[in-house]
């Protein structure tokens, strides 16, 4: 039974690094994609380009989609659409210089200056990915609860008949101890990370989180939220004054 028992475990914890599996991030141009259709790192983003440079752009966070590439664009006025189409299906863009431009280098087969921008998020599809996490996860909750009933039937035979219930009762008392003190560390170390968090944007020059954040637990984000006091805010505000 013991064997059985560190089988168990051994293939619950095998499993348990379908934790690892990842969705693709969102690509957004100026930020972790250049105009020149290439991935930027730390502080080599930027919003401005020869397509938008005389738009006046301002610092409204108003993302639009290229649905075909899955590229977002900050807004339409750096995106350098000029033509605005609202319909039943949503509001697009089209007439887009930056589109034009990415299109024309040829970088991405599926960018054309036909298509138009649709307003909002694109949305990134993970694909089997999370059908194969939640499998594997079910395999590892299977795997470390098969291990409960052999594990219970040694504990009775090692115990004498008089002391089964003694016993079973400190096992549980014990187990349940060792979850307490688990769960509290779990929790302290959640409020600790979420005091502590500081995205790499709020000082690389970056508006949106794509890379890891800084603090002791040095968690990994994917944020899409708008920009708040980077220095890209910054530089757009002293270029409209």
């Amino acid at each position: 039974m013991l064997k059985m028992i560190f089988a168990c475990h051994f293939v619950a914890l095998l499993l348990i690094t379908c934790f690892l599996i990842q969705c693709p991030a969102r690509d957004f141009v100026g930020i972790n994609l250049s105009y020149q259709v290439e991935k930027v790192k730390g502080a080599n983003g930027g919003l401005y380009s020869t397509c938008n440079a005389d738009c006046s752009c301002k610092s409204d966070w108003n993302p639009v989609c290229h649905e075909a590439s899955g590229y977002t664009f900050y807004s339409a006025c750096y995106a350098g659409c000029t033509e605005q189409t609202v319909n039943s299906s949503g509001t697009f863009w089209d007439d887009c210089k930056c589109l034009d431009e990415m299109a024309s280098l040829g970088r991405n087969p599926l960018l054309s200056s036909s298509d138009n921008l649709r307003q909002g998020f694109c949305e990134k599809k993970c694909g089997y990915g999370e059908w194969i996490f939640l499998f594997l996860l079910f395999l590892s909750v299977v795997a470390s609860f098969a291990s409960g009933i052999p594990s219970q039937q040694i504990m009775l035979r090692v115990v004498p008949f008089q002391q089964r219930t003694l016993g079973i009762g400190v096992h549980w008392t014990f187990l349940r101890l060792l979850a307490v003190v688990c769960k509290l560390v779990s929790i302290l170390a959640a409020i600790l990370g979420y005091m502590t968090y500081r995205p790499n944007d709020l000082d690389n020059g970056l508006s949106v989180q794509t890379a890891d954040s800084r603090g002791p637990l040095s968690l990994t984000v994917n944020d899409d939220r708008p920009v708040i006091n980077s220095k890209v805010l910054e530089s757009i505000d002293g270029a409209e004054s």
